[in-house]
């Protein structure tokens, strides 16, 4: 398998792993291939500026995210892929079912992030994941228009689905040097969204935080 190949895959997997929406194999797939019955949508400029101080904010490993207090957190407790690590999801509607359990057993169980969890047609979901793979720079494989997150080389694209869902892929490099570690969101936008959401997901790309630790 050339190394191109293995670029697709590992971002087509990184996807999948953040995206979690129902019939994802053939919608993330659809969307990140930027297929003839998706549309682009133009990718504003990320100013870096400060989160508003309503929100909450997340810290974890590498990774400081804020994002509306009204949204819902659900971090991810199981047993990580060898090169994946899913870190949380964020919603403006409870998430349910094993994936969502407290407990960290559950999860590793029930084999999360297989796309069981689909977006509401008015609803938002976005997925945080960081993902490693030595010697293949994923961020020179991933898609989207080049800019700057963080003051971090990034890659971000924005689609359309023919049923209305809008899709925001960041992948952000983690070193400046470096495309084989990156922290990945995807969000999915239900075609009923509020604009206001899409407005809060940039807000969020504007505002994160990223350390290479």
């Amino acid at each position: 398998m050339t190394a191109t190949r293995i670029g697709v895959t590992i971002v087509g997997m990184t996807l999948l792993l953040t995206s979690c929406t129902s019939a994802s194999a053939g919608k993330s797939q659809g969307t990140v291939l930027l297929p003839d019955t998706a549309r682009v949508h133009t990718t504003p400029v990320l100013h870096e500026q400060p989160a508003p101080s309503a929100w909450a904010t997340w810290h974890g490993p590498g990774l400081v995210v804020s994002y509306p207090r009204q949204w819902h957190l659900t971090p991810f407790l199981g047993q990580p892929a060898t090169v994946a690590f899913p870190l949380i999801h964020l919603s403006t509607a409870p998430l349910t079912g094993a994936c969502a359990s407290p407990h960290r057993a559950v999860q590793s169980r029930a084999g999360c992030f297989d796309a069981t969890w689909p977006v509401a047609a008015a609803g938002v979901l976005v997925g945080w994941t960081k993902t490693e793979f030595p010697s293949l720079s994923v961020y020179q494989h991933a898609h989207g228009s080049r800019m700057a997150i963080d003051g971090r080389h990034a890659k971000l694209s924005d689609v359309v689905s023919a049923d209305g869902t809008r899709t925001i892929i960041a992948t952000i490099a983690v070193a400046p040097t470096r495309g084989d570690d990156v922290m990945v969101m995807t969000a999915q936008i239900g075609g009923q969204a509020p604009l206001q959401d899409v407005q809060d997901i940039y807000q969020m790309l504007e505002s994160v935080i990223i350390s290479d630790r």
